[in-house]
């Protein structure tokens, strides 16, 4: 039996074309957010093209399975869109709306590349569902998987 698991290989043009998708969804909703805040690690990168385009300050955050879920207090009243690559069981989201839903006057809104309609939280926009099987490696996740294919190579020879 094979357990390799089932790759989809996204390309930056790919990339590009989700979040046209996203766009269009928030222009329909007429939201247009101050800020864009990309969550650590996925979100990174595709925040910074949202920022760019909406020409709006980006904001880091860290929170992931991975890192620790953070919020910064005291951020200025407005309207900021959350960004994350994917949201596959919902946990990294729910915990900064967990988090952000404690702060006032500012209107929170999250999007995600990819939405697995299982998860246990609901974005506002995603540009396509899916995200689990098959496990999605985004462009930015590529250097880092060759490294480890040289690294095993080197070991094994």
């Amino acid at each position: 039996m094979n357990s390799t698991p089932k790759l989809l290989h996204i390309t930056q043009k790919d990339i590009s074309s989700l979040l046209d998708t996203i766009v269009s969804k928030m222009k329909l909703d007429n939201y247009e957010p101050d800020a864009i805040v990309g969550v650590n690690r996925g979100g990174l990168q595709i925040a910074v093209m949202l920022s760019h385009y909406f020409d709006v300050p980006c904001i880091p955050i860290t929170s992931s399975v991975i890192d620790q879920e953070s919020w910064d207090t005291g951020i200025p009243a407005g309207k900021y869109l959350v960004i994350d690559d994917d949201c596959g069981e919902g946990f990294t989201l729910a915990g900064i709306k967990a988090n952000s839903d404690a702060e006032e006057n500012i209107d929170v809104k999250y999007a995600v590349l990819y939405y697995n309609t299982r998860a246990n939280f609901q974005p506002d926009y995603w540009a396509e569902e899916g995200g689990i099987d098959p496990a999605i490696v985004y462009p930015w996740e590529i250097w880092h998987m060759d490294q480890i294919r040289r690294k095993d190579d080197n070991e094994g020879g």
